[in-house]
Order: structure tokens, then sequence, then C-alpha cells
């Protein structure tokens, strides 16, 4: 690399240290490297969770950016790194309405051409198992 500050520099040290920084790839200015990791967490492989899905992310990334030459002594480099960690969950109620007794087959309450079953089937859903003791004769 030609610095600034070389004065005296000739054409034949010059035309060299061209030579030179071309083989060995030039000078680092800047340089980035990053890392990641994803993993589906097995929740889903226990039975009363099989609705459940959900997945861990760890990402990391560094990056370092090299000064001017002519501030490098008072200023110093740039060095920079991030981690970023992150868990997402996903629920499939269906599934889920489908494990509950009182939930039953909730899709076939849609089917229904029985009014009083149709009408049980829309209070099931929006009401807890407990209340629903007593509701089932419709």
């Amino acid at each position: 690399m030609i610095d600034p500050d070389d004065e005296n520099i000739t054409p034949d040290v010059k035309k060299q240290r061209v030579q030179d920084e071309i083989l060995k790839g030039g000078t680092k200015r800047n340089h980035t490297q990053t890392a990641g990791i994803n993993w589906n967490l097995p929740i889903n492989k226990i039975p009363i969770f099989d609705w459940i899905t959900s997945n861990f992310g760890y990402n990391v990334s560094y990056n370092w950016v090299a000064a001017p030459k002519s501030i490098q002594a008072a200023l110093g480099n740039t060095i920079s790194n991030n981690v970023n960690w992150n868990i997402n969950g996903n629920a499939d109620l269906n599934k889920l309405y489908n494990k509950v007794k009182p939930f039953g087959d909730h899709e076939a309450c849609f089917l229904e051409k029985n009014f009083s079953r149709a009408v049980y089937c829309e209070l099931v859903k929006n009401v807890s198992p407990i209340d629903t003791i007593g509701i089932d004769r419709l």
C-alpha cells in the first residue's frame, strides 16, 4: 500500500510496493464474519404437546473496519459485534380442540344439520370444560 505519508518514494519503490500488494491480495480494510444456527425444539414429540411447534435461533456477527492510515494512530480501527437469540412458537389449535373431550370433532359441528347440535357446538367452543357439564344431552 502506498501511504500519502511517504514523501521520498521513488518510482521503482512505488512499483515494487504495488506488485507486493497485488501478490498478497491487498491490505485488509474490512472484515466481516457471521454465523448462525437454528434448531427445531422437540416439544411436539411429547404427546400432550403435539399441537405445539417451536424453534430456537442463535446468530452472531463480527465486523472490523480499518481507519484511514492518516488517523489510524490517533483514533484506531472500528470493531463491532452482535448477538441475536430468538425463540418462536406456533400452536395448531385444530389439534388442541380435537384433543380436548368437550370440544370433540369441532369441524363436524359446521356440517351438522341438526340445529340443537350446532348450537351445542357453538356453546362448547365459547365456554370452559367445567361449564359444559349437563349440556351434552342436547
